[in-house]
């Protein structure tokens, strides 16, 4: 009786063994397939990251280009207000040696008097001369910086696309030499010029440029207009300047800066008899002489010829020319309706490391932004999108589902 159920405890262990080699074997299969899965999960997330930081370069070297585009258009705007500066300052320093010729010239037959007058007189004409000489080479290298941040721009943009989708695959060799770059532009592009070569474009807009000059003129080159005293009750005589610096259009794409100062003494004997006296005048330009006749707008050149054409006139016959016409630089400009420009990339394995070619798609985009709490607008309004602020900067941003699948088809 003893051995029948001896054969059946052996068989019953024999059952119990298999089925723990079976599931220690499933045990094992699935520990395996959670470790291979663990390091599938990991080698993806790193291959995302790597297409990340990858995009996010490239972005940044677009980024940079705008911004060197917005740093050197707002640079060749400040050199022309320089030389409106410059311009205006020549003419003002006329109008003070013409008033020095005239004050010598009125008190010649008073003793003592003449000869510091003269002495003066002959001092600011030398000065005169010698300051013409200055300026004019000023504006001259003026010009010459000019021409340079304009051509500038063409460089700086030409090293920026040779080097942008360099250094993104060189990051992405460097970060695993398993791994390799596939650029994509667009989700049915893969082009290389529209990335943003193609969002900005190259022009010489001589309508915006020089209202851009004339907006961003200082005080003394937008008016240099007051007067300087008034005395007298019945019979009252006031000192009054009358000035200003303009920046126009000459012929073809050619820009000229023009300045006029007059100075005159108005004396009122009564209620019906006045007479006004020139006491100075002076005038110069680069370029195009000042107007000698026709109409002009009564806020030009701080008003003085509407005040005093006649005088406002002959200042621009005896002008002084500084530099010929210069012409209008060219500058990048972009479209401020134009959607910011994106950057994709896909960053896959190399078929010789993984047969299964696991890759990572990652997108940045160049935006612009101007950050209100560090530099609010005056007006409180959104600023849009433009080249002469340098606020342009990379951000990654999330690809849809579709076009996931998309780019999918084109790996």
């Amino acid at each position: 009786m003893t051995k029948p159920l001896n054969k059946g405890i052996s068989g019953a262990r024999g059952q119990a063994l298999v089925l723990m080699i079976m599931s220690m074997l499933g045990l094992w299969v699935g520990f395996t397939w959670v470790i291979q899965l663990s390091e599938r999960s990991q080698r993806q997330t790193h291959i995302q990251q790597v297409a990340d930081h990858a995009t996010e370069a490239f972005a940044i070297i677009a980024a940079r280009d705008l911004n060197y585009k917005a740093v050197t258009n707002r640079a060749m705007i400040a050199n022309s207000v320089a030389i409106a500066q410059l311009v205006g300052l020549t003419s003002y320093i006329n109008m003070i040696s013409q008033t020095s010729n005239n004050a010598s010239l009125i008190t010649s037959w008073v003793p003592y008097l003449n000869a510091v007058m003269i002495r003066i007189a002959q001092t600011l004409n030398s000065f005169r001369q010698s300051f013409h000489s200055a300026v004019s080479t000023l504006i001259n290298l003026e010009r010459v910086l000019i021409q340079l941040l304009s051509s500038s721009q063409l460089l700086f943009h030409a090293a920026a696309a040779a080097t942008a989708l360099q250094t993104s695959a060189k990051m992405v060799e460097q970060a695993d030499e398993g791994l390799e770059l596939v650029l994509l532009n667009h989700a049915t592009m893969p082009e290389f010029s529209y990335l943003w070569l193609m969002y900005q474009h190259r022009q010489s807009n001589i309508g915006e440029h020089l209202d851009l000059i004339q907006r961003s003129r200082d005080g003394f080159s937008r008016r240099r207009s007051y007067r300087w005293f008034s005395v007298g009750a019945g019979v009252t005589a006031r000192f009054d300047k009358w000035g200003g610096s303009e920046v126009i259009a000459s012929l073809g794409s050619n820009i000229s800066w023009q300045a006029i100062d007059v100075a005159t003494l108005r004396v009122r004997l009564g209620p019906f008899s006045s007479y006004t006296v020139p006491v100075g005048w002076g005038g110069a330009y680069v370029g195009q002489r000042p107007p000698v006749s026709g109409r002009v707008d009564s806020s030009a050149f701080g008003g003085a010829y509407a005040a005093r054409r006649s005088l406002s006139r002959q200042s621009a016959v005896q002008a002084r020319i500084l530099h010929p016409t210069m012409p209008a630089p060219q500058f990048n400009s972009i479209n401020p309706d134009s959607k910011f420009p994106q950057i994709t990339l896909v960053v896959r394995e190399k078929a010789q490391y993984s047969p299964a070619q696991g890759f990572a798609i990652a997108r940045a985009q160049v935006r612009y932004q101007r950050p209100e709490m560090l530099w609010p607008r005056r007006d409180n309004r959104q600023e849009r999108a433009n080249l002469f602020n340098g606020l342009w900067r990379a951000q990654l941003v999330s690809i849809s589902i579709a076009e996931q699948w998309l780019l999918e088809q084109q790996i």
